[in-house]
């Protein structure tokens, strides 16, 4: 790896500036990271391909966009804001949002209510002059199964509305005359939001038919074909966008749940995208007008839909669903139970989801999705002053995640394979403090029966390590000064080989089994919330006593199920939710989390495991790092390890083009002992093999990241295909140059697979 000293940086600039013509207000810093890519011809082809896929981001076309809807006759103002107009179309509550910063037209409907709408059927319009619409289960006598029917307010001539004006807005009551389904729909402005709710207890049905599902405003932002440039995002891993493409370029219709399917309920067969933050977002000509709407309350209950142009519905449109109920396999035997199997039912009772969204309107550079971004930050500081611990400016930190013991599983016994010994981890981090300034440490495997089989307890080491005072010597060393030791924990996964209850500890799924989930070589078992909220308030009254600080959280953060272990006291998610919350603001220990849902993001202390990719589906144009950026100048927050990145150039100039801090996971013996235990994936991870990289790719981000970090994104841009500029609130803009070939910005040079900050004089 080649290193610049900070004397040869400015020798360079002098060079240049004698050459060409540079600002002298500015001063660059670079670094050439080591290739490890094609060269020639065959780097060339690859290249016209790949930096046009989408796992990067892509250029944006900029063509300007005007407002393409009015203001029927048929609406009325019934609410204003310094920042907001909102009109209403009575009585069905269709609406028009007027952007006063940019006066920009956002509508959820095409045109009056009376009025057809072009390529769409009654049914269709309907839905489209709908505040809300609704899905509801009947049941077929012939099959025994429940069918999903949709209702808008216009679906059968029974159906009633009564509207009326509130304090910047109006509120609706609706019964449906096809389901005899009730509900009400609040909608006004305040500050810079448009707030749109259906309070549950406003929610009433009849005997015959039971509510499944509610959406409002299903078509507001949506776009004909390609007819304008932008795109939808979806929070997908680190994010992705969907541009609009000509009809029927993409026809499948995607339904996204947010923080994943609950396993409680439905069994899920493959991976599926994980969506982390309730949001997503539409945007009507780059960098000129869009929005982005948060969900405030129902999240855990949530869907996102997104529709592309098809020739029979020509529209791109997208909306959050919220479900009510599922329908599940009601088993008659204990094998009916461990397959799924058995006759189909729903849920008798309605999910706890009290639907409350605001959206944040979008103007001039802001509109993109690093505006979304940004304004979802916004949001959450202001909702929590809390929110984020800032990080300390000038001072890069890196992630060191060890691991101490892991069981290897035996004919009779297993056999406890000692990766990271107590003093050996003191040995490992003595000397790489010598070259990091700052170290966060996950120790995990450190408690009795290591990695996979310590179980919920965590009130004993594990005595292969080596002594309770040596173990207490680490953490009082390294939890001092500008480094932290974690000691890693995970409340809501145990292996079949860890200490636990299954009749008091292990959730159980709505078809009364066992919540499980296969691994490598275990069965690991779910945890019911309650009873993992006790066993972390137990293990903080402990690992205090061991001048343990912070703990790393597992599973908690992304892991989010119900459960009906007790059937007359079942938990659903937003209970779960409401559990986690205030077993983590009880404020005596701090917590660091991997892939923190939003919900507990007030109460981490880091951010570990932010994402670099989306699940790359076919719909998806982009790859995006949203998450990075939320996470930007509020939070420490760390990318995937280094040792085991694919293309290890690319990945380590992909962590300085999203500013994530270094995170590398080692061990003092080899890899090879863990091939047969749960660890297997970790195939490289020896401290004597990884030494010299681990200072190499922390030499490379740090000294990209020192120039900004602990600062927040205000742009980001794709001048061409490989090539991202991203600007800082500090003034500090860094270009990335991913391709083979050097780049050409102005009058500076970004040399191939290299990266160039370009820093404001002081």
């Amino acid at each position: 790896m080649w290193h610049r000293s900070f004397l040869k940086k400015i020798l360079l600039l002098a060079v240049l500036l004698s050459v060409v013509l540079v600002p002298a207000s500015l001063l660059l810093a670079e670094r050439r990271i080591p290739s490890d890519t094609l060269d020639g011809d065959a780097s060339a082809i690859l290249e016209a391909t790949r930096f046009t896929s989408n796992q990067y981001t892509q250029t944006d076309d900029e063509t300007v966009v005007d407002s393409s809807l009015t203001i029927p006759g048929t609406f009325s103002l019934v609410g204003e804001t310094d920042a907001l107009q909102l009109f209403a179309e009575s009585p069905n509550g269709a609406i028009r949002v007027v952007n006063k910063e940019d006066g920009y037209v956002y509508g959820s409907s095409f045109d009056a209510a009376n009025v057809p709408i072009p390529y769409f059927n009654t049914t269709w319009e309907g839905i489209v002059n709908s505040a809300a619409v609704i899905e509801y289960y009947s049941y077929n006598d012939t099959n025994g199964a429940y069918i999903v029917n949709e209702e808008s307010f216009y679906t059968s001539p029974l159906t009633t509305m009564d509207y009326r004006t509130i304090d910047d807005g109006y509120e609706l009551a609706v019964f449906y005359g096809e389901s005899s389904i009730g509900l009400t729909i609040r909608v006004y402005v305040e500050g810079i939001y448009l707030h749109v709710e259906v309070p549950a207890e406003s929610i009433t049905e009849g005997d015959a038919f039971k509510l499944r599902s509610v959406k409002c405003f299903p078509f507001l932002g949506s776009v004909f074909g390609d007819s304008i440039p932008g795109y939808v995002f979806v929070p997908d891993g680190s994010g992705a966008l969907i541009r609009y493409k000509p009809i029927d370029a993409v026809t499948e219709i995607y339904e996204f749940n947010y923080y994943g399917s609950d396993t409680g309920i439905l069994r899920t067969g493959v991976d599926e995208a994980m969506l982390n933050f309730p949001v997503y977002g539409m945007i009507h000509g780059v960098r000129q007008h869009g929005f982005v709407q948060i969900i405030e309350n129902g999240d855990a209950f949530a869907t996102l839909v997104v529709s592309p142009a098809k020739n029979n519905l020509k529209y791109y449109y997208s909306y959050n669903k919220f479900v009510y109920r599922n329908t599940y396999r009601s088993p008659s035997s204990k094998a009916d139970a461990a397959s799924g199997a058995g006759q189909q039912v729903i849920e008798a009772g309605r999910n706890s989801c009290d639907v409350a969204v605001v959206y944040a309107f979008l103007a001039g550079d802001d509109a993109d999705y690093v505006g979304m971004a940004n304004g979802y930050q916004d949001y959450l500081v202001g909702q929590n002053a809390d929110f984020g611990r800032a990080p300390a400016v000038g001072v890069v930190p890196a992630l060191i995640e060890l691991i101490g013991a892991e069981p290897s599983p035996g004919f009779l016994f297993d056999e406890m394979r000692v990766m990271t010994s107590y003093a050996g981890a003191g040995r490992i981090l003595s000397e790489l403090a010598t070259t990091i300034p700052a170290l966060t440490v996950v120790y995990k495997g450190w408690s009795d029966g290591g990695y996979s089989a310590g179980g919920v307890d965590y009130d004993r080491r594990e005595a292969a390590l080596g002594t309770q005072a040596e173990l207490l010597e680490l953490i009082e060393t390294y939890n001092q000064g500008p480094n932290a030791l974690l000691l890693f924990t995970d409340f809501l996964r145990v292996s079949d080989a860890g200490s636990y209850s299954v009749y008091r500890d292990v959730s159980q799924r709505i078809d009364t089994s066992l919540h499980t989930a296969f691994g490598i070589e275990r069965t690991w078992y779910y945890l019911s919330p309650t009873r993992s909220v006790m066993y972390l308030d137990r293990a903080v009254d402990t690992l205090l006593g061991w001048g343990a600080t912070e703990l790393a959280l597992g599973s908690i953060g992304y892991l989010l199920y119900s459960d009906y272990r007790d059937t007359a006291d079942a938990v659903d998610r937003a209970e779960a939710i409401a559990l986690y919350r205030t077993a983590l603001a009880d404020g005596s220990m701090d917590f660091s989390v991997y892939r923190a849902n939003a919900y507990l993001l007030a109460y981490a202390n880091r951010y570990l495991s932010v994402p670099t990719t989306s699940s790359g589906y076919a719909i998806y144009t982009d790859t995006v790092p949203f998450a990075a950026i939320l996470l930007a100048g509020v939070m420490e927050a760390y990318g995937p390890y280094a040792n085991f990145f694919a293309n290890r150039t690319e990945e380590t100039l992909r962590s300085i083009d999203y500013g994530l801090l270094p995170s590398f996971i080692l061990t003092e013996a080899s890899a090879y002992l863990l091939n047969d235990t749960e660890l297997a994936s970790l195939y490289s991870s020896s401290y004597d093999t990884w030494r010299e990289a681990v200072g190499d790719i922390y030499g490379s981000v740090a000294s990209a990241l020192s120039t900004f970090y602990g600062s927040r994104v205000v742009s980001r841009r794709v001048p061409a295909p490989g090539i991202v500029m991203t600007s800082y609130d500090n003034g500090v803009t860094v270009y990335v140059n991913y391709t083979g070939s050097d780049y050409l910005a102005g009058l500076l040079t970004i040399p191939a697979q290299s990266f160039e900050a370009v820093i404001p004089d002081a």
